[in-house]
């Protein structure tokens, strides 16, 4: 029998995070990680978290989304990391690309990213 969370749970101080659900990791197409999109795709990844960022919004929970960008020369980048053993498919490349199409995030979202080292001014924006 399932565990119901709902007496735990407040939409208004609760959010749900969407990590790294980005093109590169989840497309069959453009993989990094043949595997993990083959394995995203066999139990359809994208369409449940389409219908729990979705549920999400609908009861005024944050959808936050944590994504993985990279500077275009690799600065910062480690490169001795075990999962790059895994990357076989498109290759390395900054980040891992756009956002699945059906996972966009709407106007009330919010997006965080994460990546290697940048030597930009934070308050230049």
């Amino acid at each position: 029998m399932p565990f119901d969370l709902t007496p735990f749970i407040e939409p208004r101080t609760t959010a749900v995070v969407g990590l790294e659900v980005q093109e590169n990791l989840l497309l069959p197409e453009s993989a990094m990680i043949p595997g993990l999109a083959a394995h995203a795709h066999a139990i359809g990844l994208i369409e449940r978290l389409a219908a729990l960022f979705d549920a999400a919004r609908r009861v005024g929970a944050q959808v936050i989304y944590v994504t993985d960008e990279r500077r275009p020369d690799g600065l910062g980048q480690a490169t001795n990391l075990m999962v790059n053993r895994s990357i076989t498919g498109a290759g390395r490349s900054p980040g891992h690309g756009p956002i699945v199409k059906e996972l966009m995030p709407d106007s009330k979202d919010r997006i965080e990213m994460l990546g290697g080292i940048s030597l930009e001014d934070p308050e230049e924006d």
